[in-house]
């Protein structure tokens, strides 16, 4: 704990922080321990807690011996800076600092901490001051001070010896005095809260706000004051407020008791274990309805908010032509829809759910029990995977593609030329579409033999249903009609077979003069559909699984509404009307909680690019990839080339950056498939040997593992519910957390520490073979211990270790074992090498992903060792094959130079301009099968790194970017990467 910290700063801030301090110019600021063991403290087990507010928080209660015992675990950051035994008064505020809550709180925390933790108490609260002061650059006069740039300093300094655990805020009385600076105090205290932890890369740490007292001379204002602290439990993530009941005044009425502050020390103890997840108790759990009314409103200079509604705005897109790969969709993330130019499907477009799948009859008795296994040997015994189709072709295809996703039916309008003949693409003229996403609203514009087509789509998020509105004279013509027709289900692109009538039926179970149901059934699945129209029009079938709307010819308008349902609904779809209001309360609410970020300040060029990319991917993401399945790679776009399933190893790339935007709740839905499917992960492990749950590459809601040449063999994915509920635990640190993921933590860690093999000639564990890598791009027969895996399986052992310790376990010692035995990431020539002894990685091999940039870039770095990261960066950059990558390689390799310290590097791996790194009008990627989303996702969570930063990053603004001016980061409610 030695060193330099700053030794001079020319502004007038800092000369009135050295004063308020009293240090020379020259003297350090950096803190030296005094009167405590020897034994050097570990950043990681230094406890900071943060005391600001005003003068109840600072203590002005009579001092007394039991105040002043030391504890050698309870330290202080003292007024010249250093770290000493902590007393009170802690503050220094104003003569008459006395005994405060402080140093009862740190001793609270002490009872049920581990020995080697210590506590540092960082006391910056400023008695008298009002919120107003608490803002970066404003000045005290009563104290001659700066409260908030002070406190800045102060803590930032504090930070470099230890790990900002909590802050604890009382403050309020000076605002409590006056009906003008009560009714604008929430707004103020919510920017500060989400200001403070921003400036202090705290996104989730626990803040605390203690009521004011109760007795206090200014009674209505405290109250009014204390109940806004309640109220923001609802904007505000992990927050509570601490209770000032029962509290006894000094003879001031207006400060508490040496006595009271001490309960109040004990009270805010209790409520900070509560939120950092040590004890269970009723606290702001910020579930799914809570998340989406957070408003934190902060932004990068701590002052002015970002304008989200411009900065979504300016990215609208606008369409003049009708193509089948620029369709813009409409969806709540649990079923969407594919939109032509023409306002419906008229040519092209798709609707697919997370709940709509279908099987074809199996050609062969016994299903998967009668598919013979590969064997492989593994360290002297046989391993069998399903990954060989020779001999049985015909069931290994069927279990490939069975159960595959399906296209729910087709709405098109019906319009025939001046002719009498339905138009054609090439009809459509004077094409303008546009998708608002501020209101998730696509309007559509064209004409038609010179007559005018208005048409405005939108989905009612909570049921899912489409709305529309066609305005048109077509209408009064006869010469537009709705077609609503339905296929057959196919594993193909489209997830339709149009060619088999016979094969389904389409059911019309009731229809009256503004509604009809309809039942589907194909095989297996079954599901519902349901259309309600305003006004008069008439509802027939023409053909088989053809229907038609035909609206009144008196009518110039037409609206109606489609819900599709794996049951029959009570309630008729949404009116148009109702649909409109609902999506857009839905869209401004996304839009105006979690992250932000805004880049129209940079001069570099691309800033436009990159921030409509990132605009464009966070709309498609929650349109495909929030429902309550893992995501397959074209979401809810089309079936890519593996039928409608999805690969866990991708589900971190789909999904990962919604913990970085603090909208954890879109990534939730989804990770209770692996609640659910636990038992069938556990019987998969069993079958090969290993204990534990072993989970699948590529699978469907059954979550079998799907045969193939590549994905049996695959075991990068099976970390990642690990790293899934690390990033829960850091955004909500409570037992309810741990107890949510403990059997999917143990089980896939219990696999891990089987699946290493200890090698008596290497004397350390290792990994395969057989095994396939991340690149998939070697004889999986002999590929052994990649540069990744070995990195992945250190991290998630080290991460299951630590959600024992948390949950009150010992900790498993056969995992402390291959955690310090496992083999090391090989290298050669001072590089990182794809995997063990593949000596041409960046000559033949430099093709697919780069997966031995992950460790130290998505991954924290387990195993690695800082000098040989960065040269592999640089050489990975100079050497790879950019043109034969996937989308989600650019970031990875983004993520990677920027934790490095190579900030260009990162800027240009995301603006890339390979063939697999570009992003259509509408914002589909074209890294993989066309579209595909892991790229958006691996976009979103690498920017929001380099913004926000990562667990030890460097302390300053937007980290992975470049600090030359060419790149001005604005961002709000961003959370640091693990």
């Amino acid at each position: 704990m030695t060193g330099e910290y700053v030794k001079r700063r020319t502004s007038l801030f800092f000369a009135v922080c050295l004063g308020c301090m009293g240090l020379a110019a020259q003297e350090s600021l950096r803190p030296q321990v005094r009167e405590k063991s020897s034994t050097p403290l570990s950043r990681e087990n230094f406890h900071i807690y943060l005391l600001i507010g005003q003068s109840n928080m600072a203590g002005r209660g009579v001092v007394e011996p039991q105040d002043t015992m030391p504890d050698r675990r309870i330290l202080r950051l003292n007024r010249a800076g250093d770290w000493e035994t902590a007393k009170d008064p802690l503050h220094f505020d104003k003569p008459a600092a006395g005994t405060g809550p402080g140093l009862t709180f740190a001793r609270e925390m002490l009872r049920e901490a581990e020995s080697d933790v210590s506590i540092g108490l960082v006391p910056c609260a400023v008695g008298g001051s009002g919120i107003d002061v608490w803002q970066a650059g404003a000045f005290f006069e009563q104290t001659g001070s700066y409260p908030y740039d002070d406190m800045l300093l102060r803590t930032k300094l504090a930070l470099k010896d230890g790990v900002l655990k909590g802050i604890l805020w009382h403050q309020g009385e000076n605002d409590s005095e006056t009906p003008t600076r009560i009714d604008t105090y929430k707004d103020k205290f919510v920017r500060f809260v989400a200001t403070l932890r921003h400036d202090l890369h705290a996104g989730r740490v626990p803040f605390l706000a203690g009521e004011l007292a109760p007795f206090s001379a200014h009674k209505p204002g405290i109250a009014a004051i204390t109940q806004i602290f309640h109220d923001a439990v609802e904007e505000i993530a992990q927050y509570d407020v601490v209770s000032s009941s029962g509290l006894m005044p000094m003879p001031d009425g207006i400060h508490f008791d040496a006595a009271s502050e001490r309960e109040l020390g004990r009270r805010y103890a209790e409520k900070m274990k509560i939120l950092q997840g040590r004890k269970s108790g009723l606290i702001c759990r910020h579930d799914d309805a809570r998340r989406e009314q957070l408003m934190l409103r902060n932004a990068c200079d701590g002052r002015t908010p970002i304008d989200r509604k411009a900065l979504v705005e300016r990215h609208t897109v606008t369409l003049d032509s009708l193509s089948s790969s620029e369709l813009l969709q409409v969806g709540n993330g649990e079923i969407a829809f594919g939109i032509d130019a023409t306002g419906l499907q008229t040519f092209c477009g798709n609707t697919m759910s997370q709940w709509g799948w279908h099987s074809v009859p199996c050609p062969v008795e016994g299903k998967h029990d009668a598919l013979r296994l590969q064997d492989y040997d593994f360290h002297g015994r046989t391993l069998s995977y399903r990954s060989s189709a020779q001999g049985q072709e015909e069931l290994y295809r069927w279990m490939r593609e069975n159960p595959h996703r399906i296209c729910l039916g087709r709405l098109r309008f019906l319009i025939r030329n001046n002719k009498g003949q339905l138009i054609e693409p090439g009809d459509v003229k004077n094409i303008r579409q546009t998708l608002d996403m501020w209101n998730g609203v696509i309007e559509s514009r064209y004409t038609v033999d010179g007559v005018s087509v208005h048409v405005i789509t939108c989905v009612e998020p909570a049921t899912g249903s489409l709305a529309v509105k066609v305005n048109t004279p077509l209408l009064q013509q006869g010469r537009l009609l709705v077609e609503w027709t339905f296929p057959y289900g196919h594993p193909g692109h489209t997830g339709a077979d149009w060619t088999t009538p016979e094969r389904h039926q389409t059911l019309l179970l009731s229809n009256s003069s503004n509604r009809t149901d309809l039942q589907r059934r194909m095989d297996d699945t079954r599901y519902h559909a349901a259309m309600s129209w305003d006004g008069k029009a008439r509802f027939e079938e023409t053909a088989t699984h053809r229907f038609i709307l035909t609206p009144d010819s008196k009518a110039e308008t037409l609206t109606f509404s489609v819900q599709y349902a794996d049951a029959k609904a009570s309630d008729a779809p949404p009116s148009f009307d109702r649909a409109m209001q609902a999506s857009g309360s839905h869209w401004q609410r996304f839009w105006k909680t979690g992250g932000a970020i805004d880049l129209s300040g940079s001069h570099d060029p691309r800033w436009m690019e990159l921030e409509r990319r990132i605009v464009l991917s966070q709309y498609l993401l929650a349109v495909n990839e929030a429902g309550s399945l893992p995501p397959q790679e074209s979401g809810l776009f089309n079936n890519s080339g593996w039928y409608g399933k999805f690969h866990l190893e991708m589900h971190w790339w789909h999904g990962a950056h919604y913990a970085l935007w603090n909208r954890w709740h879109l990534m939730n839905k989804s990770l209770k498939w692996y609640r659910d499917l636990l038992p069938q992960a556990r019987k998969l492990a069993r079958s090969q040997g290993f204990a534990g749950a072993r989970w699948p590459k590529m699978t469907g809601p059954d979550a079998e593992d799907s045969p193939s040449g590549t994905g049996p063999l695959l075991i990068w994915q099976q970390p990642h519910p690990i790293f899934y509920a690390e990033l829960e635990y850091r955004l909500s640190p409570t037992n309810e957390t741990l107890d949510k993921w403990r059997a999917t933590v143990q089980e896939s860690a219990e696999f891990m520490a089987t699946f290493a093999v200890f090698d008596t000639t290497a004397q350390h564990y290792v990994l395969g073979p057989p095994l396939a890598t991340v690149s998939e791009n070697s004889n999986y027969r002999i590929s052994r211990n990649p540069t990744f895996e070995l990195s992945y399986w250190r991290t998630g052992l080290r991460w299951a270790q630590t959600w024992r310790e948390r949950l009150g376990l010992s900790r498993n010692p056969h995992w402390d074992e291959i955690i310090a035995h496992l083999a090391p990431l090989p290298v050669r020539d001072g590089v990182y090498l794809s995997q063990e002894n593949m000596f041409d990685t960046y000559t033949e091999m430099n093709w697919e992903h780069p997966s031995l940039t992950g460790p130290g870039g998505m991954l924290p770095g387990d195993g690695t060792d800082a000098e040989t990261r960065k040269r592999t960066v640089h050489k990975v950059w100079e050497t790879w094959q950019w043109d034969r990558c996937w989308g989600w390689d650019f970031p990875m390799m983004a993520m990677a130079a920027a934790r490095n310290g190579e900030t260009r590097i990162a800027v240009n791996a995301l603006l890339h301009p390979s063939c697999k790194n570009t992003y259509n009008q509408v914002g589909l990627s074209t890294g993989g099968p066309f579209p595909y989303f892991p790229s958006n996702g691996g976009l979103l969570y690498a920017v929001a790194m380099m913004a926000a930063g990562w667990d030890g990053a460097p302390n300053t603004h937007a980290p992975g970017f470049p600090d030359d001016g060419s790149w001005t980061v604005r961002f709000e409610d961003l959370s640091c990467a693990p």
